[in-house]
């Protein structure tokens, strides 16, 4: 699982754009996390992402909000031959303050679209704002700056709610399930066999299909959820770290310190004094 760190080379002043096509064969071996926004849109073909505790199914046209700290990963549709998509990475302080309020509105819905009519706006939008990221100039810089600032209000006046994450079958509904129940427990002392009982199956089916299905194990997981609630814990609170760290579930702070670290870099100390969003 790649750390908050080795993301943070990613954006040029605040600000990444990314275009690639990718075949049914391209998948992510393992889920990641960022400290910044991810905007992904599908432009052909087909996706399905992992997001938090919950599978997106994406097509053309399709939206997906990834925000900083959510554990997430990419796998293709492998009867597709090619898909196309676009990201926009971009940090909280890169969009006007006046602006974020509406940022609001598409960061409820995680995934969205915008009527097919509006379908060329929005690649032209896209090809502007690469070009301008491409051309590496202090005016280009500004400019997309301020275009950026104009794609996200043309989105947010435009977005339509898409259909709720992936439907699928009896078994994907239950680790969803179980992905939701960890997310909200975390500071709990949970178990591998209590989660599995709770979702309905045994401890080693359970932790073999839960791999399968976010891309990690139980513990990473249950690990991660606690670590990216204690970082907001610390960008908003003045909580003592000890405190953070037992809120979050974890029974040791020397534990917690170890963990973060790895996880983001920098102790909670050091996060905390630290400008990361």
């Amino acid at each position: 699982m790649a750390n908050a760190d080795q993301e943070a080379s990613r954006l040029r002043n605040s600000i990444s754009l990314d275009k690639k096509r990718r075949t049914g064969q391209h998948q992510q071996s393992a889920p990641h996390f960022h400290n910044y926004y991810e905007l992904f849109y599908t432009r052909t073909g087909k996706c399905r992402f992992f997001l938090s505790d919950r599978v997106y199914d994406l097509t053309a046209g399709d939206f997906l909000l990834v925000e900083p700290g959510d554990l997430h990963m990419s796998r293709y549709d492998w009867s597709v031959p090619y898909n196309d998509r676009f990201i926009i990475y971009f940090e909280d302080k890169k969009v006007d303050p006046k602006i974020r309020k509406y940022l609001n509105l598409i960061r409820d819905e995680k995934k969205f679209s915008v009527r097919p009519e509006l379908q060329e706006k929005i690649l032209d939008y896209q090809n502007r704002m690469l070009e301008l990221y491409l051309k590496k100039t202090e005016f280009d810089d500004l400019y997309l700056h301020f275009m950026f600032q104009d794609f996200l209000l043309f989105l947010t006046q435009n977005a339509d709610p898409a259909e709720s994450p992936a439907q699928a079958g009896s078994l994907e509904v239950s680790l969803e399930k179980a992905a939701q129940y960890i997310s909200t427990h975390y500071a709990d002392p949970l178990t591998l066999a209590g989660v599995a009982k709770i979702a309905g199956f045994t401890p080693t089916y359970f932790s073999r299909r839960f791999k399968e299905f976010s891309g990690t194990g139980f513990r990473e997981f249950l690990n991660h959820v606690r670590l990216n609630n204690a970082s907001q814990l610390l960008r908003s609170t003045d909580l003592s770290i000890q405190e953070i760290s037992q809120r979050c579930g974890f029974t040791s702070s020397n534990y917690f310190g170890d963990s973060f670290r790895a996880a983001y870099g920098k102790s909670p100390r050091e996060y905390r004094k630290a400008d990361v969003i």
